[in-house]
């Protein structure tokens, strides 16, 4: 198995990126804590997650410069079908970010990604999932349309996405977090059910209601979560995936808190770079498992991407269901104590509750931790062997709150310092970061002498070493102070901010674009205009007759077409009879393929 090259933060485009989400500001800053190569947000309108938070005007372009600002990329999810009335709106919409230096377009909309294409033509084209990119054939005529880089469908297997590597696009994979039961981007229960199209970014998960199964002549099955899909976690398949061609990692979960963003990053962060560091010796850790599962966990799978689609739906509860921890072991309806033998220890402000026949108990916080047993007092109705399921733990917690501040930063933007000056001239600091880019900043007024408490390396260290809330931390101190000077603490940490400013707003603008360079109708660059698209005659109405492989043939109007719809699994046999019986009608024949067709499928089709 070979090993790509390290993941790095940087503008340009790496081997291996990690993909998070940014469903809002707080997500976004604790992606980024996290340790993230990229992050995709969308913005109020027109993104497939359109109940996220979301980026707003400025904050758009915030989000831009704050990735850039960490050494990160930024992808906008502009991701939905969109409505003749609202493309313009969208183009214009983009236009600040686009400036603002945006990385990447993740689009569904083929239409508008041809528009985009014209009017913003040095913007990298990402085909959305919605696409559901799944086969050789359609990664050929996405890369003939501009696009750079295709979101697979989560329904590939690994094998599947090996055979795609050929196709020159970049791969991307999503490894963490709901999975639909329906294909990518072509699920339509939610439409149907509730007026709520998925594919306008408005989905109502009508697939983890619950549904009774019956016929007319049986009696009904109790209603459950039929269709109700486990949650992806492909931490343990890294390597594979990296075999397979992929080079973007995926965490699903715009609609998620920033806690959550934050701790699944973090654990994706390490095991990302384990498994590029040492893709043969790789194993999971149990600490990554244990945190993405307190995280959120409607139970894991890798059920798609290791060919066992049919083991998918986890038919259990909806939404976070919890890590379980213990059972009940004895009940004392007297005074309402439990006792819980525990499978896992737990810790004091651990939230906790138990799985009844009667349903859940309400949530409740832990004041005291446990190894083997605890007891609680619960006032609702519990039973023996009922199970204790723990919904939060409080070190998990933690971690996602100091992620969300900024207090931890997994991936840090090293900067080195110099600090020089002497008597009787003003102190200097100059800051420069990893990539070369550099600031200098002078005091206001001249070194003096100490007369006590000189000014040391230790304590200039301590004073510029100081960055937090900033993506940035204190590599080496070159102390070129000559002599024993006096500098307050007070102005040397505000040399420290101003430096800290100055070099962050450079880091940000060397990645704006000075202008929006685009095309005209004539093909020259020039400001953005309307692109009107070639005058085309209308053809002359004629009927198309759609049938299946069997059926008879009915009467054809002169001039009319066949249409001889074919599914997944149908007979290529039989799909051949059928087109000799209905080309020897004299008529055209067309074949409208599945709305999924993979590789090993087309040469029959």
């Amino acid at each position: 198995m070979s090993t790509p090259a390290q993941s790095t933060r940087s503008g340009a485009a790496t081997a291996v990126e990690l993909l998070a989400p940014a469903g809002g500001p707080r997500a976004l800053r604790a992606a980024l804590s996290a340790g993230a190569d990229a992050v995709y947000f969308g913005l109020q309108r027109w993104s497939a997650r359109a109940f996220a938070a979301n980026f707003a005007g400025e904050a758009a372009t915030e989000a831009v410069e704050t990735a850039h600002l960490y050494g990160a990329r930024a992808h906008l999810a502009l991701n939905t079908l969109l409505k003749d009335d609202e493309v313009e709106p969208a183009l214009a919409a983009l236009e600040a970010p686009y400036r603002a230096g945006l990385d990447a377009l993740i689009v569904a909309d083929l239409g508008f990604a041809a528009r985009a294409r014209v009017e913003y033509p040095d913007l990298a084209l990402h085909a959305s999932t919605q696409l559901n990119p799944h086969g050789s054939a359609q990664l050929a005529a996405l890369a003939r349309l501009g696009f750079s880089r295709v979101i697979l469908a989560r329904e590939l297997s690994l094998d599947e996405i090996a055979a795609l590597q050929p196709s020159g696009l970049e791969l991307e994979a999503f490894v963490h977090g709901a999975l639909c039961y329906g294909y990518s981007g072509d699920c339509l229960l939610s439409s149907m059910v509730g007026g709520r199209s998925g594919n306008r970014g408005r989905c109502s998960q009508s697939c983890r209601l619950r549904y009774a199964l019956g016929r007319p002549d049986a009696a009904q099955l109790e209603p459950s979560r039929i269709m109700s899909a486990s949650d992806l976690a492909a931490v343990a398949v890294l390597p594979d995936l990296l075999a397979a061609g992929v080079s973007s990692f995926k965490i699903e979960g715009r609609m998620k808190d920033a806690a959550y963003v934050g701790v699944t990053t973090s654990v994706y962060r390490e095991a990302l770079d384990a498994a590029v560091a040492d893709p043969e010796g790789f194993s999971v850790r149990p600490e990554w498992r244990a945190r993405l599962e307190q995280s959120f966990s409607r139970s894991f799978t890798t059920a798609h991407l290791e060919g066992r689609h049919h083991e998918v739906r986890s038919g259990g509860r909806g939404g976070h269901r919890g890590v379980p921890v213990g059972r009940v072991s004895r009940v004392d309806e007297g005074t309402g104590a439990v006792e819980v033998r525990l499978s896992k220890p737990v810790s004091e402000g651990d939230v906790v509750h138990f799985y009844t026949p009667w349903g859940q108990t309400e949530p409740r916080r832990l004041e005291v931790g446990g190894d083997t047993r605890i007891t609680l007092r619960v006032r609702e109705r519990v039973a023996l062997k009922d199970r204790l399921f723990r919904l939060s733990a409080a070190d998990v917690d933690e971690l996602g709150r100091a992620l969300v501040t900024g207090r931890l930063s997994k991936r840090p933007v090293t900067v080195d310092m110099r600090l020089s000056g002497e008597e009787g001239s003003p102190a200097e600091l100059v800051v420069t970061d990893a990539a070369g880019q550099s600031v200098t900043v002078c005091g206001a007024a001249p070194l003096a002498a100490a007369r006590t408490a000189p000014l040391t390396a230790a304590g200039a260290a301590d004073a510029l070493g100081a960055l937090g809330g900033t993506p940035f931390v204190l590599g080496a101190l070159d102390f070129a102070v000559r002599g024993e000077v006096f500098l307050p603490v007070g102005e040397l940490k505000g040399l420290r901010r101003r430096a800290v400013a100055a070099l962050g707003e450079r880091r940000v603008a060397a990645r704006r674009r000075s202008g929006v360079a685009v095309r005209t109708e004539t093909g020259e660059a020039g400001v953005r205009t309307a692109v009107s698209g070639p005058s085309r005659s209308v053809p002359a109405p004629r009927v198309v007759v759609r049938l299946r492989p069997g059926e008879s043939p009915p009467p054809l109007p002169r001039g009319g077409v066949w249409c001889l719809d074919v599914l997944a699994g149908d007979d290529p046999d039989a799909v051949a009879r059928a087109r000799q019986i209905l080309a020897a009608s004299g008529a055209a024949v067309r074949v409208r393929p599945p709305e999924v067709l993979y590789d090993a499928e087309e040469e029959w089709i």
